[in-house]
C-alpha cells in the first residue's frame, strides 16, 4: 500500500495548523473527511486536489515502508561515504560523488511522475553491468558499501515513481439520463451533469474526461472517430487520469465491460457478488444493460427484472459511489498506482446505517490503493474515526484578514479524537446523535473498539445458543459518542429527561473518591442508566490470558522478559500502563521503545487476535458488556 501520508498545498489562500509553512496537509489516511459549516472552502479546497494547475504536480509524501527505509539508509549510506577515504575523492570522481549525495538527500516531498532519485537508479544500474569489473570506476569503489545499505529496497527504474488516477463524483449525480435515447442528437453528451459540473469548475482542462465513449476516441487526419468494435473492446479498460462521474454514464460503463476481456466481465461479476452479499442477502444480483436502452436494469434473486432507478434513492446512491472502485480495480493494481477518489457528501440519500456501509466498503482491502478525499455535513461519518484508525478528519473555518478590506481565508485544522467542536461545526448538537435507538456514552475513542468487539462476541453467543436472537446493529439500534473525562458528565447533562432515557453512560474507576462524587452527580441529575467499571480503565478488562498472549506476540516487549504469574485482581485495580512496565516486564523499558499510548493502541487492535470467543473474556469484561446489550434491548 502506497497512499499519500503527507500532501503539500500550493494555495495562499488556505492556511494548515500545526503544519510546516502552513502548506502541508499532514497525517493522511485512506478515508479523510473535510467537515466545516456552509462556505468554508471544504468543496473549493478538494477540487484543487482533485484537477490542480496544469503547470504544478502532485507533491506529496507517501506512506510507503519501502520509501521509509531509503530515508533512513540513506542517511547512513551518505555518512559511509564521506567517512570513508579513498572512496570518490579523485577528480574525475568528485562529480559522481556530488550526484550521489546530491540523490540521497531527505526529499521535501516527491512529485508525481518523476522518479527523484535518478542518480541512485543509475549507480544501481551500473553497479550491476560491466561497471563493476573497473577497478578504477567509481561504482566499484562504493558499490560494496551501496549493496551492505540497500539491500532491503527493490531498487529499478520505477522506483517511487507513483502514478495517480483521480475520479470526481460532484453532488450533482444520479443513474437516470435527463433525456432518453431517442431525443438526443449526436452532438450531446452522455453525461449533461459531468459537462455542466467541467464547464463550471473546470473549463479549460481538456484532459477531464466527461463521457465514457470519450476514451474510445483516436486521432487521424480528418479529426477524431470513434473506434470500432474490436478496439473499443481493448480499449474501453482504460479510464482518463481524470474523471467526473455522476453515474449518467454507468450503462456504457457496465455495457463496455461486459464486451471487454475476461477480467473486465469479472470485476463486473465480482460487484454484482458485493451487491448480492452487502444489500440483498446473498440473492444473486445482475446489473443488465438492454440493448436499445440507456439505463441498467437489475434483477435480484427470482424477482422480476426492473430498471435500477425502482431501487430505493439509498441503494441508488451507495451503487453510485462504488461502482466506479470496482471499474478502476484493475488499474489500482499496477505497481505503485493510486486511485485518488474525490466525493461531494457522500450522505446524499443515505441512512445511518447506509452511511456505515459505505465506510466499510471504502476501507475493504480490495481497495487498499485507493484513497478517498470527501465533504460532508454528517455527523455519523465522524462517529466512524472513533474506532478506525484508517480515518482522518480536517474541520474548515473562514476568517476575514481586514475589515476595511475582507478577504477570505480558509483555516485548516486536522481533528484529533474532539468530538463536540467538530460537531458544533457541523451545525450539530450532542443530542444529533441519538437518531439511532439509542446512544452508549464512553469515555475514550479504545473504548468503543473493545466495547464493540464484546458486544460483537456476546451476541454470536447468544446467537448460537438461539438462532431467533436479534443482533441489533450500530448505526440503527444503537451508536458510540465519545465524551472523555469530564466531558462525559457535561453531556449527560446537556440531554433532557427524555434523552437521558435513551443513553447509558460507562465510566473509568479513577479511585473510590471519584466513583462517589460521579454517583452523587449522578443521583443529582435524576440519571441512572450508568456503569462505573470495577477496573481502573477500559484496558483493565483485558483478561490474564488474553493480556500475556498480546505481550508475547509483541517481539519488543518480549526481548524485555515477561513475568507471567502476577495477581489478576490487582492489576485490574492499577494503571493499566504502569502495571505492565513495573509488574509484567522484567527489564526496564528504554525511553524511546514505546509510550502508554502506543502500547494501549496495540492491545485495542491486537485483542481481537487473540480472542477466539466470549469464554475468553474477563468477568468484568462480561459484566459491563451483558449491561450494554440489556440497556440496548430494553430500548428497541
Amino acid at each position: 500500500m502506497s497512499i499519500i501520508k503527507d500532501l503539500k498545498i500550493e494555495n495562499d489562500d488556505y492556511t494548515i495548523i500545526n503544519s510546516p509553512n502552513k502548506d502541508w496537509l499532514m497525517n493522511l489516511s485512506r478515508i479523510n473527511i473535510f467537515v466545516g459549516a456552509n462556505n468554508t472552502g471544504k468543496s473549493r479546497f478538494m477540487r484543487s486536489l482533485f484537477y490542480v494547475d496544469k503547470d504544478y504536480t502532485l507533491k506529496f509524501l507517501p506512506n510507503d515502508p519501502q520509501f521509509d527505509t531509503f530515508l533512513k539508509q540513506s542517511k547512513e549510506f551518505k555518512k559511509s561515504i564521506n567517512k570513508q577515504k579513498g572512496i570518490l575523492d579523485s577528480q574525475d570522481q568528485r562529480r559522481a560523488k556530488s550526484n550521489i549525495l546530491k540523490s540521497l538527500h531527505n526529499p521535501e516531498f516527491i512529485e508525481e511522475a518523476n522518479a527523484p532519485f535518478p542518480d541512485l537508479i543509475k549507480i544501481h544500474n551500473n553497479i550491476d553491468n560491466d561497471f563493476k569489473k573497473q577497478p578504477m570506476s567509481y561504482e566499484h569503489e562504493c558499490g560494496e558499501i551501496f549493496e551492505n545499505f540497500f539491500n532491503e529496497i527493490d531498487i529499478d527504474d520505477n522506483l517511487f515513481r507513483y502514478n495517480f488516477y483521480r475520479i470526481y463524483i460532484p453532488p450533482l449525480r444520479g443513474l437516470i439520463p435527463l433525456l432518453p435515447s431517442e431525443f438526443k442528437s449526436e452532438e450531446q453528451t452522455n453525461d449533461l451533469y459531468a459537462e455542466r459540473i467541467k464547464n463550471d469548475y473546470f473549463p479549460d482542462e481538456r484532459s477531464i474526461i466527461i463521457d465514457v465513449n470519450d476514451f474510445l476516441k483516436k486521432d487521424d487526419e480528418d479529426g477524431q472517430k470513434v473506434l470500432g468494435l474490436k478496439d473499443l473492446i481493448e480499449n474501453s479498460k482504460y479510464y482518463s487520469k481524470h474523471s467526473i462521474i455522476t453515474g449518467l454514464q454507468f450503462y456504457d460503463s457496465v455495457k463496455n465491460y461486459l464486451l471487454g476481456d475476461l477480467e473486465q466481465r469479472e470485476m463486473i461479476s465480482e460487484y454484482e457478488n458485493y451487491l448480492s452479499k452487502t444489500f440483498f442477502d446473498e440473492k444473486e444480483v445482475a446489473l443488465i444493460p438492454k440493448v436499445k436502452d440507456d439505463v441498467l436494469t437489475i434483477k435480484i434473486g427470482d424477482e422480476k427484472e426492473r430498471p435500477i432507478y425502482n431501487l430505493g434513492d439509498g441503494i441508488q446512491s451507495i451503487i453510485l459511489i462504488t461502482l466506479p472502485l470496482f471499474l478502476y480495480l484493475d488499474l489500482s493494481k499496477r505497481q505503485n498506482t493510486n486511485v485518488l477518489v474525490f466525493i461531494e457528501e457522500p450522505e446524499i440519500g443515505l441512512h445511518p446505517s447506509l452511511q456505515r456501509t459505505l465506510i466499510e466498503t471504502l476501507l475493504d482491502p480490495r481497495f487498499e490503493n485507493f484513497q478517498f478525499f470527501f465533504t460532508t455535513h454528517s455527523n455519523h461519518f465522524l462517529d466512524m474515526q472513533f474506532e478506525n484508525r484508517d480515518i482522518s478528519i480536517y474541520s474548515f473555518d473562514k476568517s476575514i484578514n481586514n475589515e476595511e478590506s475582507p478577504i477570505n481565508e480558509f483555516i485548516v485544522e486536522k481533528v484529533d479524537f474532539n468530538h463536540f467542536p467538530t460537531l458544533e461545526k457541523l451545525g450539530a448538537l450532542p443530542s444529533s446523535v441519538l437518531a439511532n435507538n439509542c446512544t452508549l456514552l464512553v469515555e475514550g475513542s479504545y473504548d468503543i473498539v473493545h466495547y464493540d468487539f464484546y458486544l460483537k462476541l456476546y451476541q454470536e453467543k447468544l446467537k448460537n445458543e438461539n438462532p431467533d436472537t436479534t443482533i441489533f446493529k450500530k448505526g440503527i439500534h444503537y451508536s458510540f459518542l465519545r465524551g472523555g473525562g469530564k466531558e462525559t458528565l457535561k453531556t449527560v447533562k446537556e440531554f433532557n429527561s427524555i434523552q437521558k432515557e435513551r443513553i447509558y453512560t460507562i465510566l473509568d474507576f479513577d479511585s473510590e473518591e471519584e466513583s462517589e462524587k460521579n454517583k452523587a452527580l449522578f443521583n443529582d441529575m435524576n440519571y441512572s442508566n450508568y456503569k462505573i467499571l470495577n477496573v481502573k480503565e477500559v484496558e483493565n478488562l483485558i483478561s490474564k490470558g488474553v493480556l500475556l498472549k498480546i505481550l508475547n506476540s509483541l517481539r519488543e516487549i518480549r526481548s524485555l522478559g515477561i513475568i507471567e504469574d502476577f495477581d489478576e485482581e490487582e492489576y485490574q485495580k492499577s494503571n493499566f500502563y504502569k502495571f505492565i512496565k513495573d509488574n509484567i516486564i522484567t527489564n526496564e523499558i528504554p525511553d524511546n521503545f514505546f509510550n502508554k499510548d502506543t502500547l494501549k493502541e496495540r492491545f485495542c487492535y491486537k485483542e481481537p487476535e487473540f480472542t477466539d470467543n466470549y469464554d475468553d473474556l474477563s468477568d468484568a469484561a462480561k459484566e459491563v458488556t451483558e449491561g450494554i446489550y440489556e440497556f440496548i434491548k430494553k430500548n428497541n
